[in-house]
């Protein structure tokens, strides 16, 4: 039996990344970061997460690992993007 490619290169659909996502997520272990990159992930960090959340230098939002694909999912579903 020969070895068959199941899809052919060219059918392959490909995504361009965005220049400069909205989000970054960052894991330290038990925590993971959130950053907000853009004014767009501002706003939304504002309107959806609590407001005494721990922040990280300047952009970052500290999220316990239970959290963070509630909150990932979150943030796709509102159309923005985030770089995992």
């Amino acid at each position: 039996m020969a070895n068959e490619n199941p899809a052919n290169f060219d059918d392959v659909k490909v995504t361009e990344a965005p220049e400069r996502p909205d989000f970054r997520v960052q894991n330290e272990g038990t925590i993971y970061v959130l950053w907000a990159e853009t004014e767009a992930a501002e706003q939304w960090v504002t309107d959806h997460l609590p407001g005494d959340v721990m922040t990280w230098g300047r952009n970052g939002y500290v999220v316990e690992w239970r959290y963070i694909a509630d909150i990932v999912f979150g943030i796709e579903n509102d159309g923005l993007v985030v770089l995992r």
